[in-house]
């Protein structure tokens, strides 16, 4: 259903569709309100409900919890959705981001073993990452974004199988960043070709899934190449501690975020082995110390932030490290070496090329341009670096 096909409550003739022979059904993206009719879960054969993206309120939870065991996708984001999940059935794809709901994980879950994603972002959901989420071992996609989630990562999240994206940000979350993250077996590896993640069986309309990372300071929305991403963001939280060596042996990570902790001690020397990093934000903790030689050899690394820590040394001088230019490096007072100097406009919206509303392609064309700039220039500045360094650490 195209967007404002529909404008008001919904259809009162959805209990038709609800015991008929319908497969999938999507709403999305309309101005849908009100509440659904019970029966909507009664079919035996609906087995993909969207109604992402409407204005939907108050508490769905209990329908949903009764649904029939033929449902294997229900996609609830973006509505105005309260209340707790008191219980919910097992699906393949949960998703119920973008909404009002309270209360904490539902128990209910903990046996889905053949749950692919689940997504909570953007609730007022809190308490602990539950133990038994381990027990979702199919996981590939595990979203708690922007909630109340408070202690550790459980131990017990090692036992998921493959996983490929993992964003806890936002949260309370506290701690040390536990050693056994280097378990999580999709981000050990590196992937040169995966197929689309998504829904499907052999008798039903595939549902092609999507999510929105917050990859080189802003939000992108992945669909296509959603299954070459390996992405692990424990931002804005309260971490303590040091980076575990370990991090270092996510070999397929492409997207690493921990930036806005309390982290402190040195960035692991093992970092060098993330030979497929893109994208690398460690801003706003406590980290100290020399930048590793090590990673120069991160190739592939195209945003950088280390902002607001406590580095000092010398900046390597590798040469895509000649694409960053001094926010990647401000506000660590002990830092020097080479910097290129971008002018960028005087108003206050141009200076912020990290901001959540350039798009991709922009980013894109900021880079290769500063490219261009560090490849003409770089044997020139290269005989001035000495006059350049302020610090005797140089």
């Amino acid at each position: 259903m195209s967007k404002n096909q529909f404008d008001g409550i919904i259809l009162e003739n959805i209990d038709e569709y609800g015991q008929s022979q319908l497969k999938y059904l999507s709403l999305a993206n309309n101005n849908i309100s009100g509440v659904f009719p019970h029966s909507i879960c009664e079919g035996n054969h609906l087995e993909v409900l969207d109604v992402s993206n409407n204005k939907l309120t108050g508490n769905h939870f209990a329908t949903f919890g009764n649904c029939s065991l033929t449902l294997e996708v229900l996609n609830l984001e973006n509505n105005n959705l309260e209340g707790e999940i008191r219980r919910m059935v097992c699906l393949q794809i949960l998703k119920l981001g973008g909404n009002k709901i309270q209360g904490t994980i539902p128990s209910s879950l903990q046996n889905c073993t053949s749950s692919k994603i689940l997504d909570l972002r953007y609730n007022n959901m809190q308490g602990t990452i539950p133990n038994w989420i381990g027990n979702l071992i199919r996981l590939r996609i595990l979203v708690l974004r922007s909630n109340k989630f408070e202690s550790g990562i459980p131990l017990e999240l090692r036992k998921l199988e493959n996983p490929q994206v993992l964003i806890l940000s936002n949260n309370n979350l506290s701690g040390a960043i536990p050693s056994s993250l280097r378990n999580l077996q999709a981000m050990a590896n590196q992937i040169e070709s995966a197929k689309v993640l998504a829904f499907s069986n052999p008798i039903s309309m595939p549902y092609l899934d999507k999510i929105e990372i917050n990859n080189k300071g802003l939000f992108l929305e992945y669909v296509k190449s959603l299954a070459l991403v390996q992405f692990l963001d424990l931002s804005n939280n309260n971490f303590s501690g040091d980076i575990p060596q370990e991090t270092g042996f996510l070999i397929g990570l492409r997207i690493l975020n921990l930036s806005r902790n309390h982290l402190h001690g040195k960035i692991p020397t093992s970092f060098g082995n993330l030979v497929q990093l893109e994208s690398l934000d460690l801003s706003d903790n406590n980290l100290a110390g020399n930048i590793p030689i090590e990673l120069q050899s991160l190739t592939f690394l195209s945003y950088l932030n280390i902002s607001c820590n406590n580095f000092l040394g010398r900046i390597p001088q590798g040469a895509q490290w000649l694409t960053f230019d001094e926010r990647s490096f401000s506000n660590n007072l002990n830092l020097c070496g080479l910097y290129i100097n971008i002018n960028f406009s005087s108003s206050p919206s141009s200076n912020k090329i990290y901001e959540e509303d350039v798009s991709e392609h922009e980013w894109e064309e900021h880079v290769w341009w500063e490219v261009g700039i560090g490849l003409s220039f770089g044997f020139g500045f290269s005989i001035v670096i000495g006059a350049l360094c302020f610090n005797k650490n140089c």
